[in-house]
């Protein structure tokens, strides 16, 4: 999961025992032609398989996982087309 730098604690999301479900890696991300504009913290969350690719409670993921979108809806770019883009974004590791 990638999340603007300085994320808030509280909002990590929790299981049902109240333990956080993303675990912060290290460093930040940062785009390749914005160095300057955004820094991304980035978490693995522990629900996440990675050799499937899929969330392993999807049915109750909590609502950041439902709604995390890097959607504008006030972008005159369709959302596809947002998508793309997003998709094609390049990232720099840093610290």
């Amino acid at each position: 999961m990638k999340v603007a730098r300085f994320f808030p604690e509280e909002n990590i999301p929790k299981d049902a025992d109240g333990n956080n479900l993303w675990e912060k890696r290290e460093g930040l991300l940062i785009p390749e032609n914005q160095p300057q504009e955004i820094k991304l913290e980035t978490y693995d969350c522990k629900n996440f398989d990675v050799e499937k690719g899929l969330c392993k409670n999807y049915e109750n993921r909590p609502d950041i996982c439902r709604n995390s979108g890097c959607v504008d809806k006030s972008s005159p770019e369709s959302e596809e087309e947002q998508f793309k883009k997003l998709s094609e974004q390049k990232f720099i590791k840093i610290g």
